[in-house]
């Protein structure tokens, strides 16, 4: 509920920016970040002190998060010039792409508590599986930066695309 919550209101800060692209790129870059960090870290506190460890690494890499409230925008930003609206987008298009976005974050979100297991089930010691998580996290940083590089010159479907092929194919190897 707290962790809903606290995406929720960075989403909906990130939205009353200037521009929401660059912001957005750099919050994706700091949640890498945090995982490029962390996750090598947990094996090595999970076997001294257990699960305690590892919502000890959790909460250390939330700090730092709580230092930077002060900053969060109050309100909108104010919009310059004239706004042109979008093309509007056909409702089954629009389904389609909602749908296509849920399904991946779904099957994700199916996998990736599983992939510490999988890793070990495959012959690799647990601090080996945190180190390539954690250099997944750290090749995601570059992807991330250059979504945010892209910002909508490419559009948004394409990048995407290639985004979700990417991870495809990684979680195939």
């Amino acid at each position: 509920l707290g962790a809903g919550i606290v995406i929720a209101t960075v989403k909906a800060s990130i939205a009353a920016t200037r521009d929401q692209v660059l912001v957005f790129g750099i919050m994706g870059m700091s949640v890498l970040l945090a995982g490029a960090i962390g996750l090598p870290l947990l094996p090595l506190v999970i076997q001294p002190w257990g699960t305690a460890g590892a919502y000890l690494v959790l909460a250390a890499l939330g700090l730092p998060g709580l230092l930077l409230l002060r900053w969060l925008p109050r309100y909108a930003a104010p919009v310059a010039g004239t706004v042109q609206a979008a093309q509007p987008v056909e409702i089954p298009w629009a389904a389609l792409g909602l749908l296509a976005l849920l399904s991946y974050f779904i099957s994700f979100g199916a996998v990736s508590p599983y992939m510490e297991r999988l890793g070990v089930a495959s012959g690799l010691e647990v601090a080996s599986v945190g180190k390539v998580l954690g250099a997944g996290a750290a090749g995601g940083i570059a992807g991330a930066a250059l979504a945010t590089w892209l910002g909508i010159r490419a559009g948004r479907a394409w990048p995407f695309g290639v985004a979700v092929s990417c991870s495809i194919g990684s979680l195939w190897l």
